[in-house]
């Protein structure tokens, strides 16, 4: 799990260190909670942390959504925009502990499901901004 959490801080750091790079390169990132995909929402998950029920876990067109902020506010540079839908305090009291349980038992031999949810997402994306 340390270096699960390491590689999201090291990327975190990156990002802000990009700022620099503007206005001609922006790089930006987000940050969702838990996102509804078959990855996180699959019953042992539900059942091992039924607090993510309670909590409620963002839908993929929320994050898509974030993402296009990201890319289009020619604003954002060096940010990293964190994606809570509701109940925020709640979720930052639980997301440490939450977090670390659910995403190193996902992480464990689970990279090709990870990495064939990018691709639904980035062609999400392509498909809003050819529009």
């Amino acid at each position: 799990m340390e270096t699960y959490g390491t590689s999201k801080a090291g990327l975190l750091f990156f990002t802000a260190a990009c700022k620099e790079l503007a206005p001609h390169v922006r790089v930006n990132a987000v940050a969702p909670y838990f996102v509804d995909t078959p990855l996180v929402s699959a019953s042992h998950v539900l059942n091992e942390h039924p607090k993510l029920l309670k909590l409620g876990m963002l839908k993929p067109e929320r994050v898509v959504e974030s993402m296009l902020r990201a890319i289009c506010d020619e604003s954002l540079a060096g940010d990293t925009l964190v994606i809570y839908d509701g109940k925020k305090d709640t979720k930052l009291a639980l997301y440490d502990d939450l977090a670390l349980k659910v995403t190193s038992g996902i992480a464990a031999g689970m990279f090709g499901k990870i990495f064939s949810g990018i691709g639904r997402i980035t062609a999400a994306i392509a498909r809003k901004l050819m529009h």
